[in-house]
């Protein structure tokens, strides 16, 4: 007979990996969104100091996290990478009974073959022209245009990114 291993983790992760800040939850209501590995947990800041509203896990690592708000909307949607380059943008609504849901509006698998870049990944998001950038292999770039995410829709849909290719001469 084979021996095996199982392992699990006992605690839960405690290393801040990323933050955000934003309208997140409610047009009114400022956020701090901490990520810690393959978990995030949502905040709201208040006079009375933080109070956490919704704890999410995610199975892989947390590598990029960004609130950003598309002139259309009202409150602020997450943008969140993983460090094996799955892509999400999430949504958050108040259920009836005062709890927060999460919602996926967007997701989908941004990696490609090449020479992965030494340094960490980067990412910038444009909230004028709709446009997330990403540079995550050596001489590419990564360019996702974001359609409509204002809309009520509760089904995700895929992410559709393309590439730029680029020649550093430095």
């Amino acid at each position: 007979m084979a021996a095996t291993n199982y392992v699990v983790t006992v605690q839960r992760p405690t290393l801040v990996t990323a933050l955000a800040t934003g309208y997140f939850t409610s047009p009114t209501e400022f956020n701090l969104i901490v990520a810690k590995n393959t978990h995030f947990e949502i905040y709201i800041i208040g006079s009375e100091g933080l109070k956490l509203v919704k704890d999410v896990c995610l199975y892989g690592r947390i590598n990029i996290l960004k609130c950003f708000r598309l002139s259309n909307m009202n409150k602020d949607v997450m943008f969140i990478l993983t460090e094996k380059n799955h892509g999400m943008i999430l949504d958050c609504r108040k259920a009836d009974n005062d709890q927060y849901e999460i919602l996926t509006k967007y997701h989908g698998l941004l990696k490609d073959t090449g020479r992965r870049s030494i340094r960490s990944p980067i990412c910038t998001i444009d909230t004028k022209h709709g446009l997330i950038l990403l540079r995550l292999l050596e001489g590419i770039i990564k360019v996702i245009y974001l359609k409509d995410l204002s809309s009520i829709e509760t089904s995700s849909k895929t992410l559709e990114a393309y590439n730029i290719k680029y020649v550093d001469n430095s």
